[in-house]
């Protein structure tokens, strides 16, 4: 059951970067088209903030990603399916815990930046 749960996620990472790599993608060619068009000096500065948040967006994604993963590992280490002594399986819930925080950070982070992307 491990391994179906394991590749699940990996298949779910896999795809959600290639999703957000699709969509920085997407981002810049319409920035890049935008600009084409405008003779505004101040679309060069656009254009690379609007690729730099999109490129954080990936990063944030990714390590929302990577959290999410290692909180998994570690509630399974909590929860007593290894042969973890006890004293690994309570800091292996204080970590879960830990992980948590950080992947609801990343996912909001990625969703500022996709939304400042946007704009």
């Amino acid at each position: 059951m491990a391994s179906t749960t394991n590749t699940t996620t990996s298949g779910g990472i896999a795809d959600t970067i290639s999703n957000a790599a699709s969509y920085v993608s997407e981002t810049v060619q319409e920035t890049l088209s935008g600009a084409a068009s405008t003779t505004n000096t101040t679309t060069s500065g656009g254009i690379a903030d609007t690729i730099s948040n999109a490129a954080s967006y990936v990063t944030e994604t990714v390590k929302e990603f990577t959290a999410g993963a290692s909180k998994e590992g570690n509630k399974e280490v909590a929860k007593g399916h290894t042969d973890a002594p006890l004293s690994e399986r309570a800091s292996a819930a204080f970590d879960a815990v830990g992980d948590k925080i950080d992947e609801s950070s990343h996912g909001a982070k990625a969703d500022a930046h996709k939304e400042t992307a946007k704009h």
